[in-house]
């Protein structure tokens, strides 16, 4: 594919933290055959010329603070992103006013994800929602009512204490600036005509306050006052309480910066909104992608499954399109787009649908494309947004102390609102407060241990909390800076660099990508420098997830420079072989399985939570052959391929067994493939059959086989293959 593979960082310069020059990112496109847009309703904006459809985002800026990881650590001046459904009142009901909201309960604090394909038009519809009035101090977690762990309020020093108190307010590192706005690095400004400006809202600007009055692309419904107007007299800049409308077109397949650019400066390079959240990404998508969410909880996939015929894998009937309702409103359950095309999950993680080519061939812009690469396939994204200069309140008063040692691995640097520093683990340890996960695991004292999940638990954990006592995960479908995917799954990585002070490096375990697609001779990457506001695309080789040697378990990655991974940039890539549907329990293999022993409970044990800390439901890529229940002896199951969204039919034909051992005797195939290493049994024979419902050529295996052949042979020159087809894919390759 002509994008993702290559990390190429274009030199297309903007406005970054009062005239430092960005890069920002884009990447070459795909030239996918594009599709019709959906027919909306009158009210929808209306595509012109420059749009094949709108997308629309109607996003707020807020203040809130927002905890860190399990520990207590916090930003007390937060300031965030989200979507207008995201957001309640935080005393009170009614309509939204600044200063007077927050996320509703069970959405974690997380960096704003906006999509759109190529061809879209991204029209964001902003209000500031900051508070009106500066403040001095303030700015507790809203969280369990504000309290924290003991040790969040104890001196250097003081034994451990038990339960959770209420923290004392903290001076806070909030600008005085009140304005805010939403601007996006490198994607191109579309004018929008005045009589589709919302009335009261200023409209067309980018977002930033430059210029002379009058030329700044500004325009305004001919029905608002002059009064109202005349506010507006911070360019595009939006004050507390004021709306802004842009659009924006997505023309090249990528991720691009967004921030606000009202106060994008401070003290040592601090970055001013930036360094306190005010950021996001937004995401171009292939021409005629889908999205989905990709990490739910139990009871969304629950809600999405319909009944599996007997027999049948009993996720491989998902129903992608369905809806609830909120507020009144039906809203997708798993779809990131709405009837109206309208953005309604801001997730940082997705599921990226790819249109089926015409005929059987492949899309004619991955005919070039290397071995390995998933051009034109249907993938899983994880955004990953590196953040240093973190304006944190620590979980323990050692690192707060700048003459202490200690205090230089404290929690100061992170990835999408989380930090997971060696100082708080440390800290944590019986040798110094014996508290939290590692109370009781003397031997946690080198790097090993403090980079393991199994002794400390996941990095940037949020606990909830029952009375003194915690039990479990705050947020299941986002409890920790893991991100998720199944054996094979293609997986890119949209990498953004908020800044706002150092230059880091983004360096993956296990799994490489190449510098360009289209090269037989590019080299492999598994590190990329990244510099303040620029981006990346990263397009796992060989099938993603598991890589070429199809390997499961944790990948971290983490800025290669140590100081900064020490002070807490790291996150985990959790790849799994078995499907993870979000129930709880922890299953004793030692014990009878049963209603209280459950398999299928895939909760992690953990040092501090008994019941141990759920995995998230992961939602299946459409068209792709489900992994297997877990199960306590191996039964026999068998599978198929979920059906994709748009027609409803499987997309691949793909039927398999699993048994722990062979029935008999397997008469041997007119032709035997390489095994598979995905096989969950092996060592059984394949043979080719004719699918009865699409009459396409497939493979079946006999009772015992639990994965798909390879399909195309090598070519003479270069180890690529012939013959591919996207319809078959073979351990991620084609």
């Amino acid at each position: 594919m002509r994008t993702l593979g290559k990390t190429i960082c274009a030199a297309r310069a903007g406005q970054y933290l009062g005239g430092l020059a960005v890069l920002a990112v884009a990447l070459l496109a795909a030239d996918q055959a594009q599709t019709a847009p959906r027919e909306r309703p009158s009210t929808a904006p209306q595509p012109d010329a420059a749009c094949q459809r709108i997308v629309t985002a109607d996003v707020v800026a807020l203040e809130q603070a927002y905890i860190l990881n399990r520990f207590g650590a916090f930003v007390p001046a937060g300031m965030l992103y989200a979507l207008r459904h995201d957001v309640v009142p935080r005393e009170g009901s009614g309509p939204l006013r600044p200063g007077n909201v927050k996320l509703r309960p069970d959405k974690r604090p997380r960096p704003l994800v906006l999509r759109a394909n190529e061809g879209d038009c991204l029209e964001v519809q902003f209000e500031n929602l900051l508070s009106p009035d500066w403040e001095e101090e303030g700015g507790i977690p809203q969280e369990d009512g504000g309290r924290l762990p003991a040790h969040a309020a104890s001196h250097a020093g003081a034994p451990p204490r038990p339960g959770q108190v209420n923290p004392s307010p903290v001076s806070l590192d909030a600008p005085r600036t009140r304005a805010a706005s939403f601007h996006i690095t490198g994607l191109d400004l579309v004018p929008i005509p005045p009589a589709q400006c919302p009335v009261d809202a200023i409209c067309g600007g980018d977002g930033a306050n430059v210029g002379l009055p009058g030329r700044q692309g500004i325009a305004f419904n001919p029905q608002t006052a002059a009064a109202v107007r005349a506010d507006f007299d911070l360019g595009s800049l939006a004050k507390p309480g004021q709306r802004a409308v842009t659009r924006w077109r997505a023309t090249k397949e990528g991720t691009y910066f967004a921030y606000s650019t009202a106060a994008p400066v401070g003290g040592e390079g601090d970055g001013g909104q930036i360094g306190l959240g005010l950021f996001a990404a937004v995401t171009v998508e292939p021409a005629g992608s889908v999205w989905y969410r990709s990490q739910v909880t139990e009871a969304e996939l629950q809600a999405v499954a319909r009944p599996a015929l007997n027999g049948r894998h009993p996720y491989a009937a998902l129903d992608y399109g369905k809806e609830r309702s909120i507020g009144g409103r039906p809203v997708p359950i798993l779809a990131m787009l709405d009837s109206e095309n309208r953005i309604v999950h801001s997730d940082l993680n997705a599921v990226v649908v790819a249109p089926e080519p015409p005929g059987r061939g492949e899309p004619a812009a991955c005919r070039d494309a290397m071995f390995g690469s998933s051009c034109g396939r249907s993938f899983r994204e994880f955004t990953v947004i590196m953040h240093d200069e973190v304006h944190a309140a620590q979980a323990f008063a050692e690192l707060e102390d700048e003459n202490n040692p200690l205090s230089l691995i404290r929690d100061g640097m992170g990835i999408n609102y989380g930090v997971a520093s060696m100082g708080s683990l440390v800290m944590s340890t019986p040798a110094m407060r014996n508290t939290g996960v590692a109370r009781n695991c003397p031997e946690c004292r080198a790097e090993e241990f403090f980079l393991s999940s199994w002794a400390n638990g996941d990095p940037a954990l949020i606990l909830d909390y029952e009375g003194e006592r915690p039990v479990g995960a705050r947020y299941p479908d986002d409890p920790a800076n893991v991100h998720h995917s199944y054996l094979g799954d293609p997986v890119r990585f949209r990498n953004l660099h908020a800044g706002p002070k150092e230059t880091h490096v983004f360096h993956l375990h296990a799994h490489q990508w190449v510098m360009d697609a289209e090269d037989p001779n590019s080299v492999y990457l598994d590190s990329q420098t990244i510099s303040p506001g620029a981006t990346f695309s990263y397009g796992i080789e060989f099938g993603g997830g598991g890589n070429r040697n199809l390997t499961v378990g944790d990948s971290i990655f983490h800025c290669h420079l140590y100081p900064h991974f020490a002070q807490g940039m790291w996150e985990l890539w959790r790849v799994h072989d078995t499907f993870e549907d979000g129930r709880r329990g922890l299953f004793d293999p030692t014990r009878p399985p049963g209603p209280s022993n459950d398999p299928r409970g895939r909760s992690l044990p953990d040092g501090e939570v008994a019941d141990g800390i759920a995995t998230p439901a992961i939602v299946p890529i459409p068209g792709t052959a489900l992994a297997p229940l877990p199960t306590s002896d191996s039964a026999a199951i068998r599978s198929t391929s979920p059906a994709t969204p748009a027609t409803g039919r499987p997309s691949r034909c793909w039927t398999w067994m699993c048994s722990p051992r062979r029935t008999g005797p397997t008469p041997r195939p007119s032709r035997r493939p390489r095994p598979s290493l995905m096989a969950a049994c092996r060592g059984m024979w394949w043979s080719m059959a004719r699918s009865s419902a699409t009459r396409r050529r497939c493979w079946s295996a006999r009772p015992g086989a639990a994965a798909r052949p390879r399909r195309s042979s090598p070519r003479a020159s270069g180890g690529r293959t012939l013959g591919r087809s996207r319809r078959w894919p073979v351990n991620g390759r084609r």
